[in-house]
């Protein structure tokens, strides 16, 4: 996207949902002390130990994105602490989902979630997918523009900024956009394929995830 995009199109992947959120580390810092129980709440004893001071900013931006790829509203109600990050066996890090947030999973016809972890200059960036059976494969594209002016204005130009690759003779003038608010946004482009998109924006940055089918699941 510029200068600070982490990620261009993605491999293909059989997805049904997407999340993107961003975490500033100095706001974690203090997290455990600040919330007392609540931390040990919402965050494993293995995560308070794997992720020191800000590093929370990893678990809890994860959470936030899997809601989003989810379809939970808000964290309001939500299984925060069933939500668990833990390192894969490649390294990288991964949802460990407990009993309620599987059942959410299910409510929804979802049967995984896979997590990304980056970070834009110094705030952490994740990207949670949901996977459900027969899902089409689609094509992803997603990172992080300065916030200049209105954050989440910024933040559908990164979107529209990330279409580039996957929809390359789409016409960003003609995209149309809705919800806001308490309704997740919605990408449309006139004749174009469904568009997943999410948006989040946070520590001066804002940020954005799409995915467009393959062509192949178009026909």
């Amino acid at each position: 996207m510029d200068a600070l995009a982490p990620s261009g199109p993605s491999a293909l992947a059989a997805i049904a949902g997407i999340g993107i959120d961003l975490c500033p580390p100095a706001r974690m810092a203090q997290a455990r002390e600040r919330w007392g129980t609540r931390a040990r709440a919402i965050f494993s004893p293995a995560e308070l130990d794997a992720f020191p001071g800000g590093e929370l900013a990893v678990p809890w931006a994860a959470r936030e994105a899997a809601l989003k790829a989810v379809g939970l509203p808000s964290v309001l109600g939500a299984p925060l602490g069933d939500f668990r990050v833990v390192p894969a066996a490649d390294g990288r890090l991964a949802f460990d989902l407990g009993p309620a947030a599987r059942a959410a999973l299910e409510a929804r016809g979802l049967a995984t979630l896979a997590l990304a972890v980056t970070r834009v200059a110094g705030v952490v960036l994740a990207l949670a997918t949901a996977h459900a059976p027969g899902a089409a494969p689609h094509a992803i594209a997603w990172g992080a523009l300065p916030a200049r002016g209105a954050p989440s204005a910024t933040a559908r130009a990164a979107a529209l900024l990330a279409l580039r690759p996957l929809l390359p003779a789409a016409d960003p003038a003609a995209a149309t956009w809705t919800g806001g608010a308490d309704r997740a946004p919605a990408l449309a482009l006139p004749g174009g394929p469904p568009i997943l998109v999410s948006l989040t924006h946070d520590g001066g940055l804002a940020a954005a995830a799409v995915a467009v089918p393959a062509p192949e699941a178009r026909r």
